[in-house]
């Protein structure tokens, strides 16, 4: 009690404190001001401002007529799903809804869109992607909300069991995006092997330079000895894996790859590492390359994309995603995700060695990585970082990495922080 009663006149004293030291500045910056002129001017300030914002009324007003008889006339309009719900009186009914990457709407919201088609809606989306996002730990509400359309319209679940009438549902099976080998990847695990590259599909209109020439290629960091740590929020980063990365991403810019936000793309799978590519990509002026999550490139693709696994020595599992083994599981949909924002090449950086250690034998990545393997071409790490020096590189990111800040006074560090 007397610990409690303390705390409260702490704060209550700390609260005092703060008023008075608001008085003394607001005394300070009016100390020699004449408080009548100052009113004056307002008052005429105000006075100016009245027909000035009468005036805005008058165009916002023109602004939302105008905006009306667009949307009237108008033969197909566009919106987020968000804005038809946060603005019904700015849209009517339509003939036809079309819901795009449905898979990611929350039940309600695509509920919303669907109520505003008089004849027909057309869902279209992959369930084999990214999931809705929901922010809270309540299972229920997970499980109520964290579904998708083709989860809820049993779709999915007749998927999987291999029934070939899918009732009103129409299934992708040829794509124009990914290079074959790429395409490969994902077809068997993710969609039965049902879904093919079209002859008619374009050959690349740049080839990547050596040793990214192909289409796979994995860039093994294992010979680095690389060290996966948490940073200040306690999201993971990898240095020599960031160092990595931003290389690659150099020399495909100085080849030309990169002069346009079309040609290259970084995806990790943790903000800590996607902050310090981000950082690192940004002192090297390669303003046209960013360095994403996955859930930032949905929708989004390139014509190379590297995909830093960031996992390695540090860490005691891989994380959760890594261990996906069913193409049901949300670690095998980001990766599904990833794979397929790339055209033409696909480059993966990752510790092999540790990653043959620590994956799970039925894991869908170690599946992957093998298939990388045997189609495409590895690259020792150590080759990509000898480009450059980076005796600065180390200096100046190394502190990135968090350290226990007692341990960094005291210089005391247990196990783990060691």
């Amino acid at each position: 009690a007397s610990d409690r009663a303390a705390a409260a006149a702490v704060s209550a004293a700390t609260t005092q404190r703060n008023a008075l030291r608001a008085r003394e500045i607001a005394a300070a910056a009016t100390a020699g001001k004449d408080r009548e002129a100052a009113r004056r001017a307002v008052e005429a300030a105000e006075m100016e401002l009245g027909p000035i914002r009468t005036s805005l009324g008058d165009l916002r007003r023109q602004v939302e007529e105008i905006a009306k008889t667009v949307l009237a006339q108008a033969r197909v309009v566009g919106a987020t799903a968000t804005k038809l719900f946060l603005s019904p009186q700015t849209f009517g009914s339509f003939s036809t809804i079309i819901i795009d990457e449905a898979s990611m709407l929350i039940p309600p919201a695509l509920y919303n869109a669907a109520g505003l088609a008089t004849e027909r809606v057309i869902v279209s989306g992959d369930f084999r992607q990214l999931s809705p996002i929901i922010s809270t730990n309540e299972r229920c509400l997970k499980e109520e909300l964290g579904r998708d359309v083709f989860s809820l319209a049993g779709i999915q679940r007749d998927f999987d069991a291999k029934r070939r009438d899918l009732k009103r549902t129409t299934l992708l099976r040829e794509q124009y995006r990914m290079a074959d080998p790429i395409c490969r990847l994902l077809s068997q695990p993710m969609y039965r092997g049902m879904l093919r590259t079209s002859a008619q599909r374009p050959n690349a209109t740049q080839l990547a330079p050596a040793p990214f020439a192909g289409p796979l290629v994995i860039v093994d960091t294992s010979t680095l000895g690389p060290v996966a740590a948490k940073d200040a929020r306690g999201s993971w980063a990898n240095l020599m894996s960031a160092l990595t990365v931003r290389n690659i991403c150099r020399h495909l810019s100085e080849a030309g790859l990169a002069n346009d936000r079309d040609g290259v793309g970084a995806i990790v799978p943790y903000a800590g590492q996607r902050k310090l590519i981000q950082r690192m990509l940004a002192d090297a002026k390669l303003d046209t390359i960013t360095a994403g999550t996955v859930h930032r490139y949905q929708g989004d693709e390139k014509r190379l994309i590297v995909l830093d696994l960031v996992d390695g020595i540090g860490r005691s599992f891989p994380g959760l995603w890594h261990q996906a083994d069913q193409p049901t599981d949300e670690g095998a949909k980001l990766f599904n995700v990833a794979i397929s924002r790339a055209r033409d090449h696909l480059v993966i950086v990752g510790d092999l060695a540790w990653l043959d250690r620590k994956l799970p034998g039925a894991s869908l990545l170690r599946q992957w990585l093998h298939q990388v393997q045997d189609l495409g071409s590895v690259v020792d790490a150590r080759r990509i970082l000898a480009m450059w020096p980076m005796a600065e590189d180390l200096r100046r990111y190394g502190t990135t990495l968090a350290v226990d800040l007692d341990a960094a006074r005291t210089g005391i560090f247990d196990e783990k922080d060691f």
